[in-house]
């Protein structure tokens, strides 16, 4: 790998860090929704989603 400046490195480093928070609060709000059972098409079509979500937060 390269040299990269610390600089860049911390920006890449919130950036990822801000993405996982969006993935975080987007998988509670289609949590809310699957405990609503209010759109169960909407949910089965975001359930692989919501899977990969967690996923992604375990490996943390």
């Amino acid at each position: 790998m390269k040299d990269v400046p610390r600089n860049q490195l911390k920006h890449l480093f919130f950036a990822v860090r801000r993405t996982d928070v969006k993935i975080i609060k987007k998988n509670k709000m289609l949590e809310q929704e699957i405990n609503n059972k209010s759109h169960k098409s909407k949910i089965k079509n975001n359930q692989p989603l919501i899977e990969a979500g967690n996923k992604a937060i375990r490996k943390q």
